[in-house]
């Protein structure tokens, strides 16, 4: 009777970790995904700066300076 009361237990605790496991998971990848649209506002926002103060050279002249690095 007491090694059925453990199982049940070690069952119950095993569900609770996996929950809250997927729960964290879930916490990172909307903090992952805000990350990413972040990251891709803030890089049209370089490439319009770009545009607004050099034309399509102000675009090329960095990326030649970053392949000539």
């Amino acid at each position: 009777m007491g090694n059925l009361i453990k199982l049940v237990l070690t069952i119950i605790v095993a569900f609770i970790a996996v929950k809250l496991a997927l729960s964290l998971l879930g916490i990172v990848l909307s903090l992952a995904k805000s990350l990413i649209t972040l990251g891709i506002i803030a890089f049209a926002a370089v490439v319009v700066y770009r545009l607004v103060t050099g034309g399509p050279k102000a675009l090329n002249g960095g990326t030649r300076r970053l392949l000539d690095d």
